[in-house]
């Protein structure tokens, strides 16, 4: 299960853990496709996905490593830095499972975040890591109080 916003209140460490599982749409890959200029025809094209290994149009591989960024938000990481291999594509219709497990809390305290993100098949899809800097002081009092929530 993600992690709500209430557990922004508290401080993340080692082995803290998050899922989150989301069905892809071909609705979503229009939006995200739209919204972010992406028009590779491998999202777009389905006469020229035929001619290519994948047969039909795949999810941006952007949208799909999204859900980290959604586990990250929910912890209020401000990302310093996101690194992922796409390993295997996504269609419209497949359920993708995202587990992200703190690695490292620094003594400037920045996150490091590994994620894996799996399909309904059990294929890993994308593999990660991500680095950025939950809220701490001032900030996290703000988020225990649940002021802007």
């Amino acid at each position: 299960m993600i992690q709500t916003r209430g557990n922004m209140a508290k401080k993340l460490k080692p082995g803290d853990r998050a899922l989150l599982t989301r069905t892809f749409t071909e609705t979503d890959s229009q939006l995200f496709v739209g919204l972010s200029g992406d028009m590779n025809p491998h999202h777009t094209d389905a006469a020229f996905c035929a001619l290519t290994k994948f047969g039909r149009p795949i999810v941006p591989g952007f949208l799909v490593a999204s859900m980290a960024t959604h586990i990250g938000g929910q912890w209020a990481v401000l990302a310093a830095r996101f690194h992922m291999d796409f390993t295997a594509p996504v269609y419209a219709g497949d359920t993708i499972t995202c587990e992200a497990v703190v690695k490292v809390v620094s003594d400037k305290y920045k996150v490091t975040v590994d994620f894996i993100c799996i399909n309904q098949d059990g294929a890993t899809v994308i593999t990660g890591c991500f680095t950025g800097y939950p809220p701490q002081g001032e900030r996290l009092e703000h988020l225990r109080r649940g002021v802007g929530g």
